[in-house]
């Protein structure tokens, strides 16, 4: 089942959520390099007016990068409708496979109800609807299937998709915080160097004070994308699937609503604590 048989909130909710990171991406971006342009055109050695004009420049793209975070807020559309569109997933695949609360018997209504409530909960901000029926055609027809089928399905395109999503994401997390670390300590390095040129007279302009933006601003990005705690908390969430892997492979009909809530338990937890750090005043924008 892919995520074009999910019920129709997923859609508008994960393309509001892509649309939300790359405005706020975009918007920090506007602010840093504005704010390094402006250091720039405003070192002293740079007399001149056309320099001068640079700061100006520079001054006033960190300016429409401010207000394109503070007038779209584009990083709550990120936020909850990440938030929606995964409810979306664990609610579908809940339902078509027969988990918990959608044991045997007709439950549509209750998949409905349950859609229903997501779909308020993170309306804020978000051009979210939703008419009954949820379930899509893909659904009810997984839903029919004999229990082993069902089982294996589960096991091969929910799990073994996730397991295989978070073993490259954990990889390339660590991979990017690894060398954002090197570029950072190289930086610093060479900053420290032409701070100690300028101290001995050897140049008069003051390279180490426009580095010292840059690496301010390279931070600022490192930590938005928290590239080191996704690493860990991938990581993590992979040795727990690696569990439920087998858990699900090993179910028997009657374990089987409860081992399908607990694997959408255990992938779900992980972007619940990634939703909590991004609602943390401290977390970077």
């Amino acid at each position: 089942m892919g995520d074009q048989d999910l019920p129709s909130p997923f859609a508008v909710a994960d393309a509001a959520s892509l649309r939300g990171q790359f405005l706020t991406q975009l918007g920090t971006w506007l602010r840093l390099g504005g704010a390094l342009l402006a250091v720039v055109g405003g070192a002293a050695v740079f007399s001149e007016s056309r320099f001068a004009v640079l700061a100006v420049l520079g001054f006033a793209v960190a300016l429409g990068g401010e207000i394109l975070l503070l007038v779209r807020r584009p990083e709550r559309d990120w936020y909850h409708g990440r938030a929606v569109a995964e409810s979306m997933r664990t609610l579908g695949w809940k339902y078509a496979v027969g988990g918990a609360p959608f044991g045997s018997g007709p439950c549509s209504s209750q998949l409905d109800a349950r859609i229903d409530a997501a779909v308020r909960v993170g309306r804020d901000g978000l051009d979210l609807t939703f008419r009954a029926p949820a379930a899509t055609t893909a659904m009810d027809a997984i839903r029919a299937l004999p229990f082993a089928q069902r089982r294996e399905l589960y096991g091969r395109d929910r799990i073994g998709v996730q397991r295989e999503w978070y073993e490259s994401k954990a990889g390339w997390n660590r991979r990017q915080s690894r060398r954002s670390r090197l570029a950072l300590v190289a930086g610093e390095a060479i900053a420290l160097v032409l701070a100690a040129g300028r101290a001995a007279g050897a140049w008069d302009l003051d390279w180490s004070a426009i580095l010292a933006v840059l690496l301010v601003s390279a931070g600022t990005w490192v930590a938005l994308k928290r590239y080191e705690e996704l690493a860990v908390a991938y990581g993590v969430t992979l040795t727990e699937l690696g569990l439920v892997a087998e858990s699900v492979r090993d179910a028997t009909e009657a374990e089987w609503p409860r081992v399908v809530a607990d694997a959408e338990l255990a992938i779900s937890r992980e972007h619940t604590l990634w939703l909590a750090a991004c609602a943390d005043p401290g977390h970077a924008r």
